[in-house]
């Protein structure tokens, strides 16, 4: 009964992070989709180790990348969910009010459900450049393989290259985190071990020589 509780987890705290989107305010509220013939912007986990070694820390950049030309982003929003029982957060560093004329909304952060919401606007609509937005250092806390999700909760809202509003939604990205000891030794090659051992053998068979001539001298004195 339990296994299948954990299953429901992730979904479950999707829809608490969209009930808390809905329920704050949201500056752009109106708009039009993204034309099908521009590109979207999406919003990326990056610099997460190929392999995280258990009880140690690591740190993961949310970046948005991709904003079409002629277009400038004004608002966004995005949660970042994770795999309690793998990882825990140590620290979550937005980098939101680092950047000129942008404003957090909304930050909610919980450890305990293993989730992040992050809500951000801009003052005026001038940013067209990718950018990292916050950086999250996690704990790895065993042996495994868990998912990084990074999903919009509302939209990217953008303003048009004569005017207007436009929102569009990227897809979540996701990312395999991959728990596990490093091997000893760098890459593993077919050995014979009998030519590992034959200098101990060697060694030992000399030593034992050596102890029976000396034996053999003491007997005869």
């Amino acid at each position: 009964m339990m296994m299948k509780w954990k299953i429901f987890v992730p979904s479950l705290i999707l829809l608490a992070l969209m009930i808390i989107g809905f329920v704050n305010p949201v500056f752009a509220i109106d708009g039009d989709p993204l034309p099908p013939s521009v590109s979207k912007p999406v919003i990326t986990a990056e610099k997460v180790p190929p392999i995280i070694t258990p009880c140690t820390n690591f740190e993961v950049e949310f970046w948005i990348r991709g904003i079409p030309e002629g277009y400038h982003m004004y608002e966004f929003d995005f949660g970042v969910l994770w795999n309690t029982e793998l990882i825990e957060l140590v620290d979550f560093n937005e980098l939101v009010t680092t950047k000129d004329k942008w404003t957090i909304i909304d930050l909610n952060i919980d450890p305990s459900n293993g989730y992040v919401f992050l809500h951000a606007v801009m003052v005026k609509p001038c940013w067209t450049e990718d950018a990292v937005w916050a950086i999250a250092t996690f704990h790895c806390l065993g042996v495994g393989e868990s998912t990084l999700t990074v999903t919009t909760i509302n939209t990217i809202y953008l303003e048009g290259p004569s005017g207007g509003s436009f929102y569009t939604e990227p897809e979540p990205y996701e990312v395999i985190c991959n728990q596990a000891y490093p091997g000893v030794g760098g890459i593993m090659t077919s050995v014979n071990k009998l030519i590992i051992i034959a200098p101990f053998i060697v060694g030992a068979g000399l030593a034992a020589g050596i102890g029976a001539i000396i034996f053999i001298r003491r007997r005869k004195i």
